[in-house]
């Protein structure tokens, strides 16, 4: 499949509401490989919807993946070729989207063995950490030859946000900075891996 026709790209012009003619915008976006995943987040924090998808191109286990970011213009469009190109971790077998410092523009999350990178986009310019998880890996035992699908890790628990971790047997719970809150046992050990 050499073109990737998004659906996800479509956005209701407000100005025009009440006008006659066409509500959304059909945009194809091209790429190379299969598309794994795409998504619509704000990752540079300007408050517009950047689209964000993971490209797969080789065959198992020699597959490349590399995330792929359009940003959105002012104007609303986007343009024909990713203005960011990088590799997925090695180790990433799962991805999440969510704010994590408060700051505008969402970070990219990957679910590795021993730990969770965090991508931050912000201003366009790249800035990767990691939140490393001591002790026993994660669930994340080898990366997705399927390519990639999405964890919600972050959650909101009332107390403030925190990462969920999925563990062999337990859950591990991190603050946004990647301090351990807890390791919450499960009682079994997983009979899959993510």
């Amino acid at each position: 499949m050499r073109r990737l026709a998004l659906a996800l790209i479509l956005w209701l012009l407000a100005a025009n509401a009440g006008a006659e003619g066409p509500l959304f915008h059909v945009v194809e976006v091209a790429a190379p490989g299969r598309t794994a995943t795409a998504g619509l987040a704000d990752l540079d924090g300007d408050g517009r919807a950047d689209l964000y998808s993971v490209s797969l191109t080789g065959i198992p286990p020699d597959a490349r993946r590399e995330l792929r970011v359009h940003f959105q213009s002012p104007d609303g469009s986007f343009a024909d070729r990713p203005e960011l190109r990088r590799p997925l971790d090695e180790d990433a077998a799962a991805y999440d989207v969510a704010e994590l410092d408060g700051k505008p523009g969402l970070e990219f999350l990957q679910l590795g063995r021993h730990a969770v990178s965090v991508l931050s986009l912000r201003g366009r310019k790249p800035v990767r950490r990691e939140l490393r998880i001591p002790g026993d890996p994660t669930a994340a035992i080898a990366a997705d030859e399927r390519g990639i699908d999405r964890l919600r890790m972050a959650r909101d628990l009332g107390s403030g946000l925190r990462l969920l971790v999925p563990g062999l047997g337990e859950c591990i719970v991190l603050t946004p900075s990647g301090e351990l809150v807890a390791r919450v046992d499960a009682g079994h050990r997983a009979n899959y891996y993510i």
